[in-house]
């Protein structure tokens, strides 16, 4: 039974209920958004409804390679685990990691297929107000392309869900295949090459960052951070002026911030980005090999974006 003090999904049709194991509503393929802005950042939520309860804000994230529930969540839905626990040691602590089967459950009215599902705390997450979990690129993969607008507050998946790719594959953008016309307007930009690439861990997408003439470097393509990162490391190397400020980033077991450095002249492929508050430290649901992550501020800069992962591309400003 849902719990009381879980915030509401806003922006649903009046009397919008998980009803079975998808929320019922018109449009099959397309899912409202909660565009949350806080301060120079942006969260990005969508409903998610599991084995009839909900909907619960869950923050999409095409930067995780895979979905985690917060341990909290388990308060308001009772999944059986399917394997045995581990201990996730992080920096400075460690905290217990669960796996769970979700045999129903949706993103709005767009059914999920039965998956296992990680569970550990995370700070920021699972009480009042706050949201339940990531939803992943290991699901989000799974529908070929996606298109996130941020004007429209649409999630729309070119679906239906497929099988989940086998481990080890991977996607050189930009290959032969193309982005399919109907997540496009007429008039979109150049589409910027990813690489996409699943392991045992999920699916991780990357793309090239410059900054100024130093790079390419690799950065996730990540719309649950609610701004751009850089490692420390490379806010370091490329001299990135320091604000005085700083922000949490999303972490395992233990909050953590990092300082807020300006970013200055920067570049995805061909395609420049909005200069603007960056963090210096790399969320701990990052990619391995990843010295940053594109985020939510910067991809809504531009109103939407399309991300193929069949194709390997990257479209901002792909139009409702």
């Amino acid at each position: 039974m849902q719990g009381e003090g879980v915030a509401p999904i806003s922006l649903l049709p009046p009397g919008a209920t998980c009803t079975g194991s998808t929320l019922r509503i018109p449009l099959q393929n397309r899912v409202p958004l909660r565009i949350e802005h806080i301060d120079a950042s942006i969260l990005t939520l969508v409903p998610l409804c599991v084995d009839g309860h909900g909907p619960f804000p869950f923050v999409l994230d095409t930067g995780a390679p895979s979905t985690l529930f917060d341990t909290h969540f388990l308060d308001f839905v009772r999944l059986g685990a399917d394997a045995p626990p581990e201990i996730l040691h992080q920096p400075g602590c460690a905290t217990v990691l669960l796996h769970v089967s979700v045999p129903r459950w949706s993103v709005g009215p767009v059914g999920l297929n039965t998956q296992s599902v990680a569970v550990v705390r995370m700070p920021g997450f699972g009480l009042s107000g706050q949201p339940m979990g990531l939803l992943g690129s290991d699901v989000l993969s799974r529908f070929g392309a996606i298109r996130i607008d941020y004007l429209a507050r649409l999630l729309t998946v070119a679906g239906p869900e497929g099988p989940p790719p086998s481990p080890g594959g991977s996607v050189n953008g930009p290959t032969a295949d193309t982005v399919p016309p109907d997540m496009l307007s007429p008039g979109t930009g150049t589409p910027i090459p990813v690489d996409v690439t699943t392991s045992a861990s999920g699916t991780s997408v990357v793309a090239p960052v410059s900054f100024g003439t130093r790079g390419p470097f690799l950065f996730d393509v990540a719309s649950g951070a609610p701004v751009s990162e850089a490692s420390a490391q490379l806010a370091a190397r490329l001299g990135l002026a320091k604000t005085g400020r700083s922000l949490p980033v999303t972490s395992l077991g233990c909050p953590r911030d990092g300082q807020v450095v300006a970013s200055g002249p920067w570049a995805s492929g061909s395609v420049p980005l909005r200069s603007g508050p960056i963090v210096a430290a790399l969320s701990e649901t990052s990619s391995p090999g990843a010295e940053g992550l594109i985020g939510s501020k910067t991809l809504s800069a531009r109103g939407s974006f399309v991300l193929d992962y069949r194709s390997g591309s990257l479209v901002l400003g792909a139009g409702s």
